[in-house]
């Protein structure tokens, strides 16, 4: 057992988050926190992690538990690098390594072998103790979460002042995967992760040893991660065992059944209310005082509460487009001395759905924006079709004032509707009341989006671009907002990180690789999954062939042979030499990628081509060090273990 909560409370003023929150977490547990946004999720980890006391209730902690949480508020020393920030997990293996540098330079200065037997004894200890906690992996292990989580390798060397916001995420969540806690607390880890970063995580915390709570609302990540969800809602905690699909199938049960047995006890409690009314006074009075202690006694069933009003959103369309809508042709797109993506070539017919994927940086939304014609095109064209209508969701929320009330930003699309009708229609977005009043800038992420999406709903247009529609959103929102597009009858163009939603919605794909690349597949997103798999698949059985022919030759059912010390230096020193070898190239890579940038590269075609060719073949061969770095370091761990 790891953490007990028993009839924890917490209230905020006069709001009452958290009522009767009960439950136990063991080891290993790995579970989905989930509820509608403000019902008290990242409360209840703040409480769990000690950043806030409850006002009634117990919270017990195992005394050995060590809790991460990721931090919403993060602060880094700015002088650091990307790299050197996230090795400052590993503090202690670097102190013991100082520690060994510096008694090597006292053995090194001492001739008396009285005095050498000593330090070689310290010596002996701490290289076995850095070994153990280890002191031969923590840097390959570090840029490989690294890694997995987007950032490049020129990535590595920059400074910490040059990151933005969500790279600065994504490094507070390497450092605590990293820190490998008995207790993970993740809030939305997904935000900020490309579909690629996503399914490394994905992976990782699959293979997670320990205990894990996690809030998200992407119900793919949820399903392949977690073996039990905890419902919040008004202010209690329910556990369903299983992942996030079996939850919503085990919710609708249990939530049947309870009205099931309250309607009957409401049933029972009516015919004895009754009985009690019609005999108090008369022959039966012991019989109905009786009966009025038992139903004073029973313990009323309390039916699951269905929460606040769903919002609802549908997409009409008043007039139907051409049948070819949008046609793209030799596309370059990107900005001014760097392009992101070439030679797009495109179709998109009416009724069509399509999905743009690709890693964070490679251009998604500046296609869509130059689709759109806000973003002009480095070369090529793009053509509308007859009767196209557009209608575009921005990811940054920028088309509404945020000094405007609710109210006002409908008002300023239909000035000719009265404030009743407009009032209305906001209900179904779950503006009620003297919430249409409320200014734009005090709005929550959830509340700011369900305004964009009732303003771009308002237009009924035949054909929707969408730039990350569900961030903000909860659960019950992203359900609603995917069932209304998948009655839409028109043409959907969609940039998505949710896989739950793009798996279910588009029949098409088009994929934007980071590196200029395009690709066009016509299937749904499962479909491209397998394929990019088996095209990885094949690359890797390839290039590594002439690897597992030698492993096959060399390997034997028996444990690893120990090394003899000259072999063991020898192994040591190809780490070292690797190691500046991949410093090294990342140096070229970083160069590289200044000289890709400039304007004056950009320009001549031969040279922009010369400097594109030596950045792949250095990010190639810096692929091979790394694997060569971590074959040799798995040659060392072997020798620990």
């Amino acid at each position: 057992m790891l953490i007990t909560l028993s009839h924890i409370g917490k209230s905020f003023g006069p709001i009452s988050l958290l009522k009767d929150v009960c439950f136990q977490l063991n080891a290993g547990e790995k579970v989905g926190l989930v509820g509608r946004n403000g019902s008290g999720k990242t409360t209840l980890l703040r409480l769990i992690n000690g950043d806030l006391e409850a006002d009634r209730g117990q919270l017990y902690k195992h005394p050995q538990v060590k809790i991460g949480f990721m931090q919403q508020i993060l602060l880094f020393d700015s002088d650091r690098t990307v790299f050197d920030e996230a090795v400052l997990v590993f503090s202690s293996i670097e102190d013991l390594g100082r520690k060994i540098e510096i008694l090597e330079g006292q053995i090194e200065s001492r001739v008396q072998q009285t005095e050498l037997r000593p330090l070689l004894d310290r010596y002996a200890q701490l290289q076995t103790r850095w070994e153990m906690e280890g002191g031969y992996s923590y840097k390959a292990k570090t840029r490989s979460v690294l890694r997995g989580l987007g950032f490049q390798a020129t990535d590595l060397a920059r400074n910490l002042s040059q990151l933005s916001g969500g790279e600065l995420n994504r490094l507070n969540l390497a450092k605590l995967l990293l820190s490998k806690p008995t207790l993970m607390l993740l809030d939305e880890p997904t935000s900020h992760l490309d579909i690629s970063a996503l399914q490394w995580l994905e992976n990782f915390l699959v293979q997670y040893p320990h205990a894990f709570i996690l809030i998200s609302h992407d119900r793919f990540f949820l399903d392949a991660t977690v073996n039990k969800i905890w419902e919040i809602a008004d202010g209690r905690v329910e556990e369903f065992s299983g992942n996030y699909s079996r939850y919503v199938g085990e919710r609708e049960n249990r939530l049947l059944l309870s009205k099931k047995a309250y309607k009957q006890q409401q049933e029972f409690v009516e015919k004895t209310q009754d009985f009690i009314r019609r005999n108090i006074a008369g022959q039966n009075t012991k019989q109905a005082q009786s009966r009025r202690k038992a139903l004073e006694r029973m313990e009323r069933v309390r039916p699951i509460q269905n929460g606040k009003s769903q919002a609802k959103f549908r997409f009409d369309v008043n007039t139907q487009s051409g049948n070819l809508v949008i046609k793209i042709s030799d596309l370059d797109i990107g900005y001014k001395g760097k392009t992101l993506a070439r030679k797009i070539n495109l179709s998109l017919f009416r009724g069509e759905r399509v999905g743009v994927v690709g890693p964070n940086g490679s251009g998604k939304t500046t296609l869509l924006k130059t689709i759109l014609g806000s973003q002009a095109p480095l070369n090529g064209q793009v053509l509308r079709g007859r009767n196209v209508k557009i209608a575009f969701y921005d990811q940054t929320l920028s088309d509404i004032n945020p000094n405007s009330t609710v109210l006002e930003e409908m008002r300023s699309i239909s000035p000719l509707d009265t404030d009743e009708a407009l009032r209305r229609y906001l209900a179904r977005f779950l503006f009620c009341g003297d919430e249409v009043f409320q200014f734009v800038s005090s709005l929550s992420g959830g509340e700011r989006t369900r305004l964009t999406l009732a303003r771009l709903i308002f237009g009924k247009a035949n054909t929707l671009i969408l730039d990350e529609p569900t961030n903000h959103l909860d659960i019950p929102s992203c359900e609603a907002l995917e069932a209304a597009l998948q009655s839409f009858s028109g043409t959907l163009l969609i940039v998505s990180h949710d896989r739950y939603l793009v798996s279910r919605l588009v029949q098409q794909i088009l994929y934007l690789d980071g590196r200029g690349n395009f690709r066009h597949f016509e299937g749904t997103y499962d479909e491209f999954q397998a394929s990019m798999a088996d095209e990885k698949s094949a690359v890797e059985d390839y290039s590594h062939s002439r690897e597992n022919e030698k492993a096959a030759t060399n390997c034997k059912s028996s444990p690893s042979p120990r090394l003899s010390k000259n072999q063991r230096c020898k192994v040591e020193s190809q780490c070292s030499f690797l190691e500046q070898e991949i410093q090294r190239v990342e140096e070229q890579l970083e160069i590289t990628s200044r000289k890709l940038s400039e304007p004056s590269i950009a320009k001549d075609l031969a040279q922009f081509k010369q400097f594109s060719d030596l950045y792949e073949d250095l990010t190639s061969r810096l692929d091979r060090l790394y694997l060569e770095w971590e074959s040799s370091l798995a040659i060392l761990e072997r020798q620990t273990c």
